[in-house]
Formats: C-alpha cells, structure tokens, sequence
C-alpha cells in the first residue's frame, strides 16, 4: 500500500538526490546494503523482519552482525525514509497483523542504486578505510550534512592538490562568516582525528613586531608581586628587553623562559596573543602589525595512504552524478547482494567503523583505557586509542577516548600533564599517567 503519489517527496535533481543520498545513506555499509535491498525490488515492500532476515541470510553461514528488526526500523526511520530513499508503507506481518513497512522511493532510483554500488564497490576495494570515516555521521547542526560537506572538502584539496590552508578550504567552500568556517574546521578536525587527513598548525608563524613604550606593570588593586608568575616573568623579560626597543612576540616569551623555566608558555603565549594588542591589558607595548593569523597558517592535505582512495571516491561520485557508469554501478549493486562473501565484508566493515555498536560500556571501556595507560606509564590520548583497537579490534573516536580518560582523571585513577611542543605555540596536548589510585564506578 504505496503512499499516494501527492505525499512523495519533490522530484529532485540528480545532484540534490546524490547528495541527500550520500548524507542519510552513503556514509554506513550496512545503509547502503538495505537501501540495495529497497532499489534493486522497487515494486517490494518490506518490513522489518524481512529486512533483518535478508541481511542477516545475505552474509551466509557465519553471521559477522546479527542484525534486530528493531535496528532496521531505527536505519529507515532515522536515515532512509527523512532523505527520501524509501517511503513509509503498511504490509501483513508473520502474525496476520498490520505492521509498518517500507517500499523504494522510485524517483530517481537508477542514481541511487547505482550510488549504493559504487559505494559498496568501493568500500571492498580499500580494505582499511570506511565509508563512515570518510563521510561521518548524518547528524548535523549546519543545513549542510557531514557527508555533503566532506565531499566538498575533498573536492578543494585535490583540486588544490597541496599547499592548502583552512582558510583555502574555507574560501573555496562557503565559510565566508566565522560560524561557517568553525564548522568547516570541526570537520577538518574530525577528518584528521579519523585518518583520512593530517593537519598541520604554524603557530611560530603567527610572530608580530612589538614595540615596548613602557617597560612599568601597572594596575589598580593588584601588585606586580601577586600576579601570576607567567605576568611576573613577562614583565621582567620586558624590563630587560628594554623600553624602546622593537621586539618580536616570540621573543618575549623566550626571554619570560629563560627568567623562569617553570612558566607555562602555551598560557602565557595565549595571553599576549589575546591582550597586546589591547591598550588596558598591556599598555606598554604597542603591536606593530598583525603577523600572519593563525588559521591561515593551518596546513591541510590527505595521507599519503588516502589521497588516491579519496580521489576515487570523490570522482566516481562526480561521475554518476553526470551520468557515466551507471548501468554498470546498478550491475554492481546486484552483485553484491547475491555475494555472501563481499555481503558479509560489508556488514563487517558496518559493525568494525561503527561508533555504537562496538561501544563495551562505560564501565568496561573506563576499566580497559586505564589498563592500557598503567601499561605504558604514560600516553596521549592517540597513542592509547591506538593500543585500544589493537588489543580489542574497535575503532573508538579521539572525542570518546579523551571523554573516558578524562574521567578517569576527574576520579582520581589518573593524573593529566599538558604539554606543548613549541613553546611559541598556544595549543597543548594531554599527556596521561597512571596513579596509585584505581578507577572507581
């Protein structure tokens, strides 16, 4: 029972059908199997059961994810049906009932079956990397959804093909206001922490002249004696740089160092970068000009091991969306679906990438995370994620293992050192230690 025609949803065009695609669909394996189920039996309409049994039959004898009803209805309500794939349908279930079902959205079919293909194709040809690293999660805050905006992105640094900046990426994508281009960064951040880019920060680039009129601390409740010993060392360091005298800013918190090694730089770098250039907070020192900003000198390119994955994935999207290879893709699409071997390596790779279902609990994870920090005295938050998905085969997120250890050091079971590598630069890094103290629920 086919919704009537006045309810489907407007007749996109190709690109728009892509991209919505891509954003509720193409970024999961286990998506794009179902919406393969849906495309390649447009007339069928499915259920929940039917659905989980097929998928759960298409990967043969050894089941690499038993997958729910439960779980389907939470793929096709959350991502399928809100972008159009399939449409809400009513069928008779095992038990003689009524119950929810789901039927193919014919319009533009053809693309989307042959998007599924290609997807899936190319998801088995890169063993190592998932269509949910590359794309990320549907959820977004921005009307633009993470796959849409990744694909954008990867269209700017290999058309660019090195030497780009964030602010590149942001100029050549649309970040022309300052909550655009953080959103654009986060993802930046989100592709690099998942592997697919490196970022590169030169905050030593970021070195204005500085020109020291008054070398005297001045301010009206607080003496010099009772700041801060970073507020201390800078004005002795402007004391001895010399009233007059053009510096640089990194000058002055080498010079802060060498009076007082046990300053914190990355503080007292935040603090210059924030305050020299206004008259109350350091009236003494006048900036000359501005250097060079600091998300301009932000360097971004894929990995070596990604680039010719994402050059594939970014241009055989181009190509069906002008038409090119799509008979073939929709040939692909069948093939897999009656392929127990690549339909149980598509499920694995699901399960393998995906965020939820290979969460332990936050108890175990917690438990696990401080074994593999008491094993190595100390660790970043990378170094642990990394022995965490060789010792239990997940791939957790940078986001969650932070979060846990973090905890971990909230309740006492660990300590947390921030570090920089520079001390010209304001960014630091945790470096996490085990304590006497075990974790405790």
């Amino acid at each position: 029972m086919p919704l009537p025609q006045e309810e489907l949803t407007p007749d996109y065009s190709s690109q728009d059908t892509a991209f919505k695609y891509l954003d509720g669909v193409g970024n999961h394996e286990l998506k794009n199997l179902l919406a393969s189920l849906f495309l390649a039996d447009p007339e069928q309409s499915h259920t929940a059961s039917s659905l989980a049994r097929d998928i759960n039959e298409g990967q043969g004898e050894d089941l690499a994810w038993e997958i729910k009803p439960t779980a389907v209805i939470q793929f096709c309500e959350r991502s399928l049906q809100p972008v159009g794939a399939v449409l809400k349908d009513k069928a008779i279930g095992a038990s003689g009932k009524e119950v929810s079902a789901w039927q193919a959205n014919p319009q533009n079919a053809d693309l989307k079956l042959a998007l599924a293909g290609f997807l899936g194709d190319w998801s088995l040809r890169w063993a190592d990397l998932s269509v949910q690293q590359a794309y990320g999660i549907t959820s977004s805050v921005s009307e633009r959804r993470s796959p849409q905006v990744r694909h954008g992105i990867y269209s700017v640094l290999l058309n660019r093909d090195g030497n780009t900046s964030l602010l590149d990426i942001a100029n050549d994508h649309g970040g022309e206001n300052d909550s655009q281009y953080r959103y654009l960064r986060d993802h930046v951040d989100a592709l690099a922490e998942s592997g697919i880019v490196t970022k590169t920060s030169k905050y030593r680039s970021y070195d204005p002249h500085v020109k020291i009129n008054d070398e005297g601390y001045s301010h009206i409740a607080i003496t010099l004696e009772n700041t801060i010993p970073e507020t201390q060392a800078l004005y002795k360091a402007i004391g001895q740089l010399g009233a007059g005298n053009i510096v640089t800013l990194n000058q002055i918190i080498d010079q802060a160092q060498v009076l007082d090694s046990s300053i914190d730089t990355i503080k007292l770098r935040r603090m210059l970068r924030n305050g020299v250039s206004t008259a109350r907070a350091y009236p003494g020192l006048e900036l000359l000009d501005s250097g060079i900003p600091a998300y301009a000198s932000t360097h971004v390119e894929l990995k070596p091991n990604t680039k010719q994955p994402i050059s594939e994935l970014t241009s055989g999207v181009e190509a069906i969306l002008n038409g090119q290879e799509v008979r073939t893709y929709i040939q692909r699409a069948r093939e897999i679906l009656y392929t127990p071997d690549e339909f149980a390596e598509l499920v694995t790779k699901a399960r393998f990438f995906s965020p939820r279902a290979n969460s332990p609990g936050k108890l175990v994870l917690s438990q696990q995370l401080e074994t593999i920090v008491r094993g190595l005295g100390d660790a970043t938050v990378e170094q642990t994620r990394h022995i965490f998905h060789e010792k239990h085969g997940r791939q957790l997120s940078g986001t969650s293992v932070r979060a846990a250890l973090n905890t971990l050091v909230g309740s006492g079971a660990l300590t947390r050192q921030k570090t920089a590598k520079d001390p010209h630069s304001h960014i630091s890094s945790s470096l996490y230690s085990a304590s006497a103290q075990p974790y405790k629920a």
